[in-house]
């Protein structure tokens, strides 16, 4: 049986350290273009989209979900600049 994402404090705390590790990495990459507030502020969200998915591909897929929408507002700000 998968593990889903539950709410209670153990989680949240193994939540937070994921979301701090993928702000991290992606910080590194992205750094140059985007604040760390608003790397935070991606993947947060993009984290909080996942909510319901099984617990282990959270890193995962909300790392490469936060990577996707910084790339395209990358994207997006290039050619509206």
């Amino acid at each position: 049986m998968t593990d889903v994402y539950v709410a209670g404090p153990l989680w949240a705390m193994r939540e937070r350290e994921l979301v701090d590790a993928m702000v991290d990495r992606l910080f590194v990459e992205f750094g140059d273009r985007f604040s760390r507030r608003w790397v935070t502020w991606i993947v947060r969200g993009c984290v909080r989209d996942l909510a319901g998915i099984p617990r282990g591909a959270l890193a995962e897929l909300g790392e490469r979900s936060a990577r996707q929408r910084l790339l395209e507002i990358a994207v997006d700000q290039r050619s509206a600049g």
